[in-house]
């Protein structure tokens, strides 16, 4: 699996990720478990998943163009609390996707996601979507 970035496992809390380009990647960024991290101002395109965040918590998603991924954000496991905002996810198979019931408490708002043919998958518990889907 090509990775563009990869957090795994425990030490990254924190982390600030920032004007990057991720192409033809299977994820262009990918956590399994971190916690309190910032994904902002990066471009994705042509990925299997944009982002992908599993048992990750409190980290904070936006201002990021993800484009012609099969999944711009990809949420699963125990992920909690965690804020997508100000996105802008167009030409994607699925824009925000929750893969199973156990994340809860996420926000997702203020995206502006177009021509995607599955814009918001939600399960889970308590996860909130305020968004605009656009299709021309």
């Amino acid at each position: 699996m090509k990775y563009g970035i990869s957090f795994q496992l425990s030490g990254k809390e924190g982390s600030t990720l920032t004007n990057n380009t991720f192409h033809d990647m299977s994820a262009g960024f990918f956590s399994k478990p971190v916690g309190f991290t910032t994904i902002k101002n990066n471009k994705y395109s042509d990925n299997n998943f944009g982002i992908a965040i599993y048992h990750s918590s409190n980290g904070n998603i936006y201002n990021n163009l993800l484009k012609s991924n099969n999944v711009a954000v990809y949420i699963a496991g125990d992920s909690i609390n965690n804020h997508i905002y100000k996105n802008i996810m167009a030409n994607n198979t699925f824009g925000v996707y929750f893969a199973d019931d156990t994340p809860k408490n996420n926000l997702i708002e203020d995206n502006y996601i177009n021509e995607t043919s599955n814009p918001i998958i939600i399960n889970g518990t308590n996860n909130d979507a305020n968004n605009t889907v656009y299709w021309k």
